[in-house]
C-alpha cells in the first residue's frame, strides 16, 4: 500500500480508545477497500495475496469487476479468483480482534452485558470465547472445570493482541453448536464432534485431534524430507 493510501486509511478510521491507541491494531482491524471496521456485516477474509478485505467490498468487487469471479486487492491489486466472499477464508484472529474491539467500546459505553447477570462485562474468556463482569469472572476462574481458562480484560488483550492467537480455544462444531470438535476424520480430512463420529462420520476413519495432529506433523516431516532428498540428487 502506498503511503497516501496509508494515511488516508488511517484518517477514516476512529482510534478505539485513547488508552488502546495502536496504529498497528487500527491498521489490522480495518478494511483496505472501504476503510471501516470489520463488523460481523463485514467480515474479514484472505485474499489469495494473503492480504485482508472485508465480505462487503469482495462481493461489491465481483459485482463491479467486468471479468466475473475475481477480487482486485487494493493493496497489491492483484487478481484473486472467487465467486463470492464466502469462497474465501475468514481471518479468525482479526475477526476475534475486531470483535473484542467493538466488545470494549460497549464496556465504556455500559451496554455490553455479562452473560451470566446484568452488570456490565469487562472480560473475554479467550477459552471458550464469552464476556463476563468481576463477579462471574471470579466464579469463572474458580471452578474446577475453568479453572485452566485464560480471562483478560479487553483493555489488555487490546494492549497485548498477539495473545489471542496463542491462548488455546474450544472450537465447536458447526453442524452441532454446542459439540466441541474432539476428533479428526481422515477420510473426510476434516474435524468433528462426538456426536459426527456416531452419526454422519460412523463408518469413515477419525482419530482424537491431539493425535491426528500429531500423526499429521510427522507425515509432513517425512514428505519434507523426501522433498529435500529429491532436490539434492
Amino acid at each position: 500500500m502506498s503511503k497516501s493510501k496509508l494515511r488516508k486509511s488511517r484518517s477514516k478510521a476512529q482510534y478505539i480508545d485513547s488508552e488502546v491507541s495502536s496504529d498497528k491494531l487500527q491498521d489490522d482491524i480495518t478494511c483496505k477497500g472501504c476503510f471501516k471496521e470489520f463488523t460481523p456485516n463485514r467480515i474479514p477474509k484472505i485474499l489469495h495475496c494473503l492480504h485482508n478485505l472485508c465480505s462487503e467490498c469482495i462481493n461489491i468487487s465481483i459485482e463491479l469487476n467486468s471479468d466475473k469471479n475475481k477480487v482486485i486487492c487494493p493493496t497489491c491489486e492483484i487478481h484473486c479468483v472467487g465467486k463470492d466472499a464466502d469462497t474465501f477464508r475468514t481471518h479468525s484472529y482479526i475477526q476475534m480482534l475486531s470483535d473484542i474491539a467493538q466488545c470494549y467500546r460497549s464496556q465504556l459505553s455500559g451496554s455490553l452485558k455479562c452473560i451470566g447477570c446484568n452488570n456490565v462485562a469487562g472480560l473475554r474468556c479467550l477459552t471458550c470465547n464469552e464476556n463476563y463482569c468481576q463477579e462471574h469472572t471470579d466464579f469463572h476462574v474458580r471452578s474446577r472445570a475453568t479453572s485452566h481458562h485464560k480471562v483478560l480484560s479487553f483493555k489488555q488483550i487490546l494492549n497485548a493482541p498477539l495473545l489471542v492467537s496463542t491462548i488455546k480455544r474450544e472450537e465447536h462444531c458447526p453442524s452441532h453448536k454446542k459439540k466441541i470438535l474432539e476428533f479428526f476424520c481422515f477420510t473426510c480430512k476434516l474435524p468433528i464432534c462426538t456426536v459426527c463420529a456416531l452419526s454422519n462420520h460412523k463408518d469413515c476413519v477419525y482419530e482424537e485431534l491431539s493425535i491426528a495432529v500429531g500423526a499429521l506433523k510427522h507425515k509432513l516431516i517425512i514428505s519434507n524430507h523426501h522433498s529435500i532428498g529429491k532436490l539434492t540428487t
